[in-house]
Protein backbone atom coordinates (compact mmCIF):
# COMPACT_ATOMS: atom_id res chain seq x y z
CA UNK A 1 0.00 0.00 0.00
CA UNK A 2 2.82 2.69 0.79
CA UNK A 3 4.31 1.94 -3.09
CA UNK A 4 0.61 3.65 -3.80
CA UNK A 5 1.37 6.36 -2.17
CA UNK A 6 4.29 7.31 -5.10
CA UNK A 7 2.07 6.61 -7.71
CA UNK A 8 1.89 9.48 -10.55
CA UNK A 9 -1.77 9.11 -12.16
CA UNK A 10 -3.17 10.58 -15.17
CA UNK A 11 -4.70 14.29 -15.20
CA UNK A 12 -8.15 13.84 -14.30
CA UNK A 13 -8.11 10.74 -12.68
CA UNK A 14 -8.79 9.43 -9.62
CA UNK A 15 -8.27 5.64 -9.03
CA UNK A 16 -4.53 5.46 -7.72
CA UNK A 17 -4.89 1.35 -7.39
CA UNK A 18 -5.82 -1.65 -6.31
CA UNK A 19 -4.11 -2.97 -2.52
CA UNK A 20 -4.57 -5.48 -0.04
CA UNK A 21 -3.03 -6.49 2.87
CA UNK A 22 -2.47 -10.71 3.70
CA UNK A 23 -3.74 -11.84 7.74
CA UNK A 24 -4.46 -14.97 8.93
CA UNK A 25 -7.78 -16.05 10.42
CA UNK A 26 -8.68 -18.73 12.12
CA UNK A 27 -6.03 -20.73 10.76
CA UNK A 28 -6.81 -19.80 7.11
CA UNK A 29 -4.50 -17.32 5.04
CA UNK A 30 -6.75 -14.33 3.62
CA UNK A 31 -6.59 -11.00 2.71
CA UNK A 32 -8.21 -7.39 2.92
CA UNK A 33 -8.18 -5.25 -0.10
CA UNK A 34 -9.35 -2.15 -1.44
CA UNK A 35 -8.89 0.50 -3.82
CA UNK A 36 -7.22 3.93 -3.26
CA UNK A 37 -8.83 7.04 -4.74
CA UNK A 38 -7.46 10.77 -4.96
CA UNK A 39 -9.76 13.33 -4.39
CA UNK A 40 -8.59 17.11 -5.15
CA UNK A 41 -9.10 19.45 -2.86
CA UNK A 42 -11.92 21.77 -3.51
CA UNK A 43 -11.26 25.10 -4.87
CA UNK A 44 -10.68 28.44 -3.53
CA UNK A 45 -13.57 29.78 -4.74
CA UNK A 46 -15.57 28.44 -1.57
CA UNK A 47 -13.90 30.82 0.28
CA UNK A 48 -14.27 33.79 -1.76
CA UNK A 49 -18.38 32.95 -1.62
CA UNK A 50 -18.11 34.01 1.79
CA UNK A 51 -16.46 37.29 1.39
CA UNK A 52 -19.81 37.64 -1.43
CA UNK A 53 -21.99 37.28 1.63
CA UNK A 54 -20.54 39.64 3.05
CA UNK A 55 -20.27 42.36 0.51
CA UNK A 56 -23.83 41.70 -0.38
CA UNK A 57 -25.01 42.58 3.31
CA UNK A 58 -22.40 45.72 3.05
CA UNK A 59 -24.54 47.01 0.05
CA UNK A 60 -27.62 46.60 2.37
CA UNK A 61 -26.24 48.37 5.62
CA UNK A 62 -25.57 50.90 3.39
CA UNK A 63 -28.62 52.08 2.80
CA UNK A 64 -29.48 52.20 6.26
CA UNK A 65 -33.53 51.37 5.88
CA UNK A 66 -35.10 49.57 9.12
CA UNK A 67 -37.62 48.47 6.83
CA UNK A 68 -34.91 46.34 4.55
CA UNK A 69 -33.01 45.10 7.45
CA UNK A 70 -35.92 43.82 9.12
CA UNK A 71 -36.66 42.08 5.34
CA UNK A 72 -33.06 40.88 4.92
CA UNK A 73 -32.68 39.63 8.69
CA UNK A 74 -35.80 37.20 8.20
CA UNK A 75 -34.84 36.10 4.92
CA UNK A 76 -31.11 35.32 6.36
CA UNK A 77 -32.88 33.80 9.52
CA UNK A 78 -34.87 31.20 7.58
CA UNK A 79 -32.23 30.53 5.24
CA UNK A 80 -29.46 29.75 8.02
CA UNK A 81 -32.15 27.81 10.20
CA UNK A 82 -32.20 25.20 6.99
CA UNK A 83 -28.64 25.35 6.98
CA UNK A 84 -27.93 24.78 10.47
CA UNK A 85 -30.33 21.51 10.14
CA UNK A 86 -29.14 20.35 6.89
CA UNK A 87 -25.03 21.06 7.99
CA UNK A 88 -25.80 19.10 11.49
CA UNK A 89 -27.51 16.54 10.23
CA UNK A 90 -24.98 15.74 7.60
CA UNK A 91 -21.85 16.13 9.93
CA UNK A 92 -23.63 14.42 12.93
CA UNK A 93 -24.65 11.37 10.69
CA UNK A 94 -21.51 10.62 9.19
CA UNK A 95 -20.59 6.94 10.02
CA UNK A 96 -23.94 5.48 9.91
CA UNK A 97 -25.47 2.87 10.83
CA UNK A 98 -22.85 3.10 13.60
CA UNK A 99 -23.53 6.56 14.54
CA UNK A 100 -23.81 7.26 18.92
CA UNK A 101 -27.59 7.82 20.15
CA UNK A 102 -26.12 11.31 21.64
CA UNK A 103 -25.23 12.54 18.08
CA UNK A 104 -28.86 11.23 16.99
CA UNK A 105 -30.06 13.79 19.88
CA UNK A 106 -28.37 16.59 18.92
CA UNK A 107 -29.41 16.13 15.16
CA UNK A 108 -32.93 16.41 16.52
CA UNK A 109 -32.13 18.98 18.80
CA UNK A 110 -30.73 21.35 15.73
CA UNK A 111 -33.93 20.20 13.92
CA UNK A 112 -36.00 21.65 16.74
CA UNK A 113 -34.31 24.73 17.26
CA UNK A 114 -34.73 25.20 13.12
CA UNK A 115 -38.58 24.19 13.00
CA UNK A 116 -38.74 26.62 15.92
CA UNK A 117 -36.19 29.27 14.65
CA UNK A 118 -37.89 29.33 11.11
CA UNK A 119 -41.58 29.34 12.56
CA UNK A 120 -41.15 32.49 14.67
CA UNK A 121 -39.11 33.88 12.19
CA UNK A 122 -42.16 33.81 9.72
CA UNK A 123 -44.67 34.93 12.29
CA UNK A 124 -42.43 37.90 12.72
CA UNK A 125 -41.82 37.11 16.21
CA UNK A 126 -37.96 36.56 15.86
CA UNK A 127 -36.06 39.79 17.45
CA UNK A 128 -32.37 40.37 17.47
CA UNK A 129 -31.91 37.83 20.70
CA UNK A 130 -33.17 34.84 18.42
CA UNK A 131 -30.98 36.66 15.36
CA UNK A 132 -27.83 36.64 17.17
CA UNK A 133 -28.35 32.88 18.53
CA UNK A 134 -29.26 31.62 15.02
CA UNK A 135 -25.97 33.29 14.23
CA UNK A 136 -24.21 31.68 16.92
CA UNK A 137 -25.52 27.95 16.34
CA UNK A 138 -24.64 28.81 12.25
CA UNK A 139 -21.30 29.65 13.20
CA UNK A 140 -20.70 26.32 15.36
CA UNK A 141 -21.98 24.25 12.37
CA UNK A 142 -19.95 25.99 10.01
CA UNK A 143 -16.71 25.22 11.50
CA UNK A 144 -18.16 21.51 12.12
CA UNK A 145 -18.12 21.76 8.43
CA UNK A 146 -14.99 23.80 7.68
CA UNK A 147 -12.90 21.06 6.81
CA UNK A 148 -15.38 20.02 3.83
CA UNK A 149 -13.63 23.42 2.28
CA UNK A 150 -10.16 22.16 2.59
CA UNK A 151 -9.80 18.54 1.69
CA UNK A 152 -10.93 17.15 -1.34
CA UNK A 153 -13.07 14.56 0.47
CA UNK A 154 -16.23 15.47 2.58
CA UNK A 155 -16.95 13.46 5.95
CA UNK A 156 -20.21 13.63 5.83
CA UNK A 157 -23.45 11.69 5.52
CA UNK A 158 -24.75 13.86 2.38
CA UNK A 159 -22.88 14.87 -1.15
CA UNK A 160 -19.73 16.94 -1.01
CA UNK A 161 -21.75 19.95 -2.53
CA UNK A 162 -24.15 20.41 0.19
CA UNK A 163 -22.26 20.21 3.14
CA UNK A 164 -19.52 22.72 1.17
CA UNK A 165 -23.01 24.87 0.13
CA UNK A 166 -24.06 24.58 3.77
CA UNK A 167 -20.78 25.59 4.99
CA UNK A 168 -20.25 28.67 3.58
CA UNK A 169 -23.88 29.62 4.17
CA UNK A 170 -23.09 29.28 7.75
CA UNK A 171 -19.92 31.37 7.82
CA UNK A 172 -20.70 34.03 5.73
CA UNK A 173 -24.22 34.43 6.76
CA UNK A 174 -22.99 34.51 10.42
CA UNK A 175 -21.70 37.53 10.65
CA UNK A 176 -24.08 38.90 8.19
CA UNK A 177 -26.86 38.17 10.62
CA UNK A 178 -25.21 39.23 13.98
CA UNK A 179 -24.39 42.87 12.08
CA UNK A 180 -28.41 43.13 11.81
CA UNK A 181 -29.01 41.91 15.18
CA UNK A 182 -26.83 44.41 16.56
CA UNK A 183 -28.15 47.11 14.30
CA UNK A 184 -31.66 45.88 15.54
CA UNK A 185 -30.84 46.15 19.03
CA UNK A 186 -29.48 49.71 18.59
CA UNK A 187 -32.12 50.84 17.17
CA UNK A 188 -34.67 49.68 19.97
CA UNK A 189 -35.47 52.47 21.85
CA UNK A 190 -34.29 51.87 25.90
CA UNK A 191 -36.63 50.14 27.71
CA UNK A 192 -38.57 48.63 24.29
CA UNK A 193 -39.53 45.47 24.41
CA UNK A 194 -37.68 43.63 21.20
CA UNK A 195 -39.46 44.24 17.62
CA UNK A 196 -41.88 41.31 16.88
Amino acid sequence: MAALTTTAIAPGASYVGAWSIPVLARGHLDAISGGLWHAQGPSPVWFWLIFVLLGCLLAAWRLDRAALDIAVARALGVVLLIAIAAGGAARQLYGRPGVPSSEIILVAILAAFAALGIALTVLGRSGYLLQIVIAFVALWVGLELLPTLLHGFALTAGPPLLARVTSVVCLGGCADLVLLGVRSALRQPEGALPAR
